[in-house]
Formats: structure tokens, C-alpha cells, sequence
């Protein structure tokens, strides 16, 4: 009974620590110790990380109202910058809110009337070391689709994305697509726009995470008789990526990562050759949301199970379980970080790859 009571304590102190022995590939595993980064009065919708702060939305008071505000807290500090969004209603139903690291944008404002000429406006708000806050906005032109319809067509708005340190949007005309045109993806930090790449046609897809920034883009085809549907897979930096499959993609180091659900693996190829690398097995493969990586690990969960796989050896590794429904999960640098929703509280918690 002592050696069996002895044992209990020990388990105990490792599940204490943050300690948990998993399954895995190749045997049990020890899961990473796991920390909680800060913890917040209200539920948390959305979150992001850079390497020395975390951003997140929560419900904040001003005055006698509640509504959204974006939170913004170096690591290691405890000091939060809290900066107001409009609406939660508006942020979170009918306006799609993008988030980043200390940056939060949408678009809004159509107008095209009375001229044939039409502009959107991307606007947000940024923050700055200092905890101060200033809001932008950055007109977006674009086509009327149908002017004999002053103020009922609204067209496409601008797609606006965040992730991670990177906020992005497409910057150009909205519309049927015309012979040779091409249509910019900017990028906005600290509420300034900058230039980061272009592709053939217009954009009607953009999605932006994972170390990959990933447009849908429709062509024109010679004579612009038709149209046809590309894809584009850049870099954070724009650089431009193999064609790969249609299919959810993350960079890891100069590997890229493919999930192929039909199959049941991940693909991991050359990212810039597009040359295949090995196709690892994983279960509940329908169910598996890619991450990121780094040159060693690629980071990826199935609903509470976040776990790596090695590319070099294609071992698979248990991390870690989290609380249900954990809130974007994402990587920067070798730290792996969520937002947990539990009991009408948030918390962000973190742990970091192996070596």
C-alpha cells in the first residue's frame, strides 16, 4: 500500500507541474509543461501572438456601457493596454474582424455614388509600446458592378486577414476580372500600408496563417471569354511558394505541409520546388487543424489534442491537451499558445516545442 500510495504522489506532482505522460509514436511520450500567460475577467473571442506580446479581444467597460476592446500585453509584464473597438455585435456577426499581433481590422464605408467611381475603406486600430492607440484608415478602390443602382449594390468588400504579426488585405479594384490585370495583397503595421505582392487576376480568396499567406484569385482567360480560378501560396515576406495542392498549407522552415484528408497524411514537400518530401499518417485526419512550424517541428491539434511532428524524423509527438474548444492556436518562435474559455473566464496559455 505504501509503494501504490508513494506512486499516486508522485503522478500527482508531475500532473501538478503540467507534466502528463501521453501516447505516441514510438511509445509514451512526456507532454511539454504547459504555463498560463495571463488569465482575464471575461470570455475571450479572438487572439494572437508576436514574439514579446500577446493580443486578444475581450468584452471592456467604458463608462456604464460594456463593449469589445482589444487587449495588447508584453510578456513578462503586467501592465495591459486596453484600446475600444466598435460594437461586439458589429466586430463579431456582421463585419469579419481580422486580428494580429497588436493590430485589429475590417473593412466598411462603400460608396460609389453619385460617380461611376467607387472606394472601401480598411480601417483598425493599432497599438504602440507605449500603450497608446491610434486608429487608421486606408481607402481601397474599386469597380461598380451595377451603377444604375445608386446605394443598393455594395459589391465585395475588401477580404481583410490576421495572423500572427502579419495583417493583410487586397488592395485593389473589385470586379469582373480584365486582360493583364493585376491585383495587390498590402500588408499593414502599425496602421501603415505597405506593399507586399501581386498576382494575375482579382482576388476572391485570401487567407493568411501558418507562415503562408494563400490567394484565390480569377483570371481572365485569352480574350476574356471566360474566367478561371488560381491559386497563389507566398511567404510572410511575399516571396512566392510552390504550387501545391488546393489544400490547407504551413510552412516549416523551408519545408511546406500539406493536408491531405482524402488520404489521411500529411505531405511535406520542398516549399519552393515543390519536390515531396514523405507523407506521415494521422488519425482523425478530417478533424486535424495545421498550425505552423519551425525548421524541426510542424505544429498541429485535433480539437483538445495539439501535437508535432518532427520533419526530419516524421516521429509524431504529443504536447499537450488543452481546455475544449481552444481558441486559435498558433506559433511564434518555438512557443506554442491558445485562448481557453472557462467558467465565463479567459486565459491564454503557452508551452514550448522541444529541442
Amino acid at each position: 500500500m505504501k509503494r501504490h500510495h508513494l506512486a499516486a504522489l508522485v503522478l500527482l506532482a508531475a500532473v501538478s507541474a503540467g507534466a502528463l505522460v501521453l501516447a505516441g509514436s514510438g511509445g509514451a511520450t512526456v507532454a511539454r509543461p504547459v504555463h498560463t500567460l495571463l488569465t482575464t475577467r471575461q470570455p475571450i473571442f479572438a487572439f494572437a501572438q508576436g514574439s514579446d506580446q500577446v493580443t486578444w479581444i475581450d468584452r471592456a467597460k467604458r463608462g456604464q456601457q460594456t463593449g469589445c476592446a482589444m487587449d495588447v500585453r508584453r510578456l513578462g509584464r503586467r501592465r495591459t493596454g486596453v484600446y475600444p473597438l466598435p460594437s461586439c455585435a458589429l466586430l463579431l456577426r456582421s463585419v469579419p474582424l481580422a486580428l494580429a499581433n497588436g493590430e485589429a481590422g475590417w473593412s466598411t464605408d462603400y460608396d460609389h455614388c453619385p460617380t461611376l467611381e467607387c472606394k472601401w475603406k480598411v480601417v483598425g486600430i493599432s497599438a504602440n509600446p507605449n500603450h497608446r492607440e491610434f486608429s487608421y484608415a486606408v481607402s481601397v478602390p474599386c469597380i461598380v458592378v451595377y451603377p444604375d443602382k445608386c446605394g443598393t449594390e455594395t459589391g465585395t468588400s475588401p477580404i481583410v486577414r490576421g495572423a500572427g504579426s502579419l495583417l493583410a488585405y487586397n488592395a485593389d479594384g473589385v470586379g469582373k476580372p480584365q486582360a493583364g490585370e493585376r491585383e495587390r495583397v498590402d500588408v499593414l503595421v502599425g496602421g501603415v500600408a505597405r506593399r507586399l505582392l501581386a498576382v494575375d487576376g482579382v482576388i476572391q480568396g485570401l487567407q493568411v496563417g501558418g507562415g503562408v499567406i494563400e490567394t484565390i484569385n480569377q483570371v481572365c482567360t485569352p480574350n476574356c471569354g471566360s474566367h478561371s480560378l488560381g491559386t497563389g501560396l507566398f511567404t510572410a515576406s511575399g516571396k512566392p511558394l510552390a504550387k501545391l495542392a488546393p489544400a490547407p498549407v504551413v510552412l516549416a522552415g523551408n519545408i511546406a505541409a500539406v493536408l491531405n484528408t482524402a488520404a489521411g497524411q500529411i505531405s511535406l514537400y520542398n516549399a519552393f520546388t515543390g519536390t515531396q518530401l514523405a507523407s506521415v499518417a494521422v488519425a482523425n485526419a478530417n478533424n486535424v487543424s495545421l498550425v505552423g512550424g519551425d525548421t524541426q517541428w510542424l505544429v498541429f491539434h485535433i480539437g483538445r489534442a495539439i501535437s508535432a511532428l518532427n520533419v526530419n524524423t516524421h516521429q509524431i509527438v504529443p504536447l499537450t491537451r488543452t481546455a475544449p474548444n481552444p481558441l486559435d492556436v498558433s506559433l511564434s518562435g518555438h512557443r506554442v499558445a491558445w485562448a481557453e474559455n472557462i467558467h465565463g473566464h479567459g486565459r491564454i496559455r503557452a508551452l514550448e516545442l522541444p529541442n
